[in-house]
């Protein structure tokens, strides 16, 4: 019967084959459209008699507003209504112990 110490190096070894299997795989990002393809875009609206540039020399991307309007509003900080209150209960008996301390301080000396 194998000992206890064996028994704890096989789990760990079935624990780093595992990790070694499934680590995670290189994240694929989506640049978007380049410089180039927004221009040839303009370009071929423009033909078409749809002009879509702004006045000024801006590019204009209304494929990443939509996408940076949704992460703002999903990464937005949740609210926790109930922490106020227990902050204020937690420096309240804080306090209350701090000045139980400086009383037997005194005392006690």
């Amino acid at each position: 019967m194998p000992r206890k110490g064996h028994k704890t190096a096989s789990r760990q070894a079935q624990l780093q084959k595992r990790r070694k299997h499934s680590e995670s795989r290189a994240q694929e990002f989506d640049a978007g459209p380049s410089e180039a393809d927004i221009v040839a875009r303009q370009d071929a609206l423009a033909e078409q008699g749809l002009d879509t540039r702004p006045s000024g020399d801006a590019l204009p991307t209304p494929a990443l507003a939509p996408r940076l309007r949704n992460r703002a509003s999903a990464s937005a900080a949740p609210i926790y209504p109930s922490i106020r209150p227990e902050l204020t209960r937690i420096g309240v008996l804080a306090g209350i112990m701090g000045v139980i301390l400086a009383i037997l301080t005194v005392f006690l000396r």
